[in-house]
């Protein structure tokens, strides 16, 4: 799927609609170990297609994703204005080697610091959730856009997350109605 950046934005800011990005944000740890807890190795480092990430690879991106939420945010803090780079994000998954990270530990690294950045978020006056960086893609991200865009893509990944787990489900359960 092609799509531009606008097209990106406005997908992931549709997962986020009239809901509170910042509860999304706190509750994205416990809902992924929920949709993982008793899953079988196997299952969380199968690729559901040869061109889609297995849900360790997920995990571990949204790990190191919220790594570079951190930097940008306090970047912008530092130097607003400044320019925030892209990942490449698939170059990642290959070179740190996403699929072999235990999905418990992509958790616990997401879980701990996901928490300082809501900490930090919390701390944020009026004023400054409106500080922004230009992002090097998306164009002019203020501290907000990136809270709604983060809470998006938390909530697009956990989707795919629960569609892998529940469709290894789907043919036991079938095997036993049938």
């Amino acid at each position: 799927m092609d799509e531009t950046f606008e097209q990106y934005k406005e997908r992931i800011r549709g997962y986020v609609g009239r809901r509170d990005p910042m509860k999304i944000l706190r509750e994205t740890a416990a809902l992924l170990r929920r949709l993982i807890v008793r899953k079988p190795p196997a299952l969380l480092t199968r690729r559901p297609a040869p061109d889609t990430w297995c849900v360790a690879e997920i995990l571990a991106h949204l790990a190191d994703t919220e790594l570079v939420l951190g930097y940008r945010m306090r970047s912008v803090l530092a130097r607003p204005g400044k320019a925030i780079e892209s990942i490449d994000q698939a170059l990642w998954a290959k070179v740190l080697t996403y699929a072999s990270i235990e999905p418990q530990s992509s958790i616990r690294r997401f879980r701990e610091m996901r928490q300082g950045n809501l900490e930090l978020m919390a701390r944020l006056t009026a004023e400054q959730w409106q500080l922004y960086g230009e992002h090097s893609e998306r164009g002019r991200e203020t501290l907000r856009d990136m809270a709604v865009l983060y809470a998006g893509h938390d909530l697009n990944h956990a989707d795919q997350v629960r569609r892998i787990v529940s469709s290894a489900a789907e043919p036991a359960a079938e095997r036993r109605a049938g």
